[in-house]
């Protein structure tokens, strides 16, 4: 496989550093036109070298969730109509936090981290927190 600046080439267009894999095939690619180019052709799981191992059953996401912490699709509907939320998420310095968050080695405490340490990320979470609330009635 070849590699640029440092990292593994898509292996479509072999021009570009590939950022995103095939959750299929796990095949290296750089964009979206790179993964529709790829999905022309039907693909398939890598084969395992080792031994067929019976995988274990997981619980269905919603079935797992015991604190309530999925978000509705009303709720999600709301996020992505959001102006602010919008707004805020063009800031390039919080998508470089949110990338590092998604890919930390212990996501909690980093994410405990950003809340205290950064602002700007503190103030996009209490935004989501306010719009997953939804507007509030006067008791």
């Amino acid at each position: 496989m070849s590699v640029i600046h440092g990292k593994a080439a898509c292996q479509v267009c072999k021009e570009q550093a590939a950022k995103y894999k095939c959750s299929t095939c796990i095949l290296p690619y750089c964009s979206l036109a790179c993964y529709k180019k790829h999905k022309e052709t039907p693909c398939s799981p890598p084969i395992s070298e080792e031994s067929p191992k019976e995988k274990p059953v997981s619980a269905p996401l919603k079935d797992m969730d015991e604190e309530g912490s999925l978000l509705t699709d009303e709720q999600l509907g709301r996020l992505g109509a959001s102006k602010d939320i919008s707004d805020i998420l063009s800031n390039v310095d919080l998508q470089k936090i949110l990338k590092e968050l998604d890919s930390a080695q212990d996501p909690e405490k980093a994410l405990d981290q950003a809340m205290e340490q950064i602002p700007i990320f503190r103030e996009f979470a209490e935004k989501a927190i306010e719009t997953v609330a939804g507007p509030r009635t006067p008791e």
